[in-house]
């Protein structure tokens, strides 16, 4: 769980990043970038729903212990990394938008400490939910 709350609270700080840096670069204007103002806001979604479902899932481990999350464990993980790779690839995507050649280079050089992270086998792990919902018989996590 540490590693998936360092994820979350880099994905937060690259956020911020993409929009200080969309607000510095079309404060007179930013009404007229929809796309990218788009790109913020799932940006946001994506961090509160990260943010979330790392909380239900500590809340579950800790009433009622980590055995019993093993499961919501698995779904924070998968969510977690797969949102946090969909953000990064936004914050690229709007740095690309708005710089390019060595400012571009600089923006992302950025993000380098940020975007670190170990991948996880979420094949297996998507693997053992759903094994899980099909013996249970339904979807429901605990």
């Amino acid at each position: 769980m540490e590693e998936l709350a360092r994820l979350l609270e880099n994905a937060k700080k690259m956020t911020l990043i993409a929009l200080e840096a969309l607000i510095h670069t079309y404060s007179n204007n930013l009404m007229d970038h929809q796309e990218l103002i788009g790109m913020i806001s799932n940006m946001i979604i994506e961090v509160f729903a990260m943010e979330s479902n790392l909380l239900r899932t500590l809340k579950i481990n800790h009433r009622k212990g980590q055995e019993k999350s093993e499961i919501p464990a698995a779904i924070s993980r998968v969510y977690v990394l797969d949102a946090f790779m969909r953000i990064e690839r936004w914050v690229k995507l709007i740095f690309a938008a708005i710089a390019e050649g060595d400012m571009l280079q600089n923006q992302l050089l950025r993000l380098r400490g940020l975007t670190r992270y170990t991948p996880v086998n979420s094949v297996a792990l998507r693997r053992k939910i759903a094994n899980y919902m099909l013996e249970a018989g339904r979807y429901f996590i605990l």
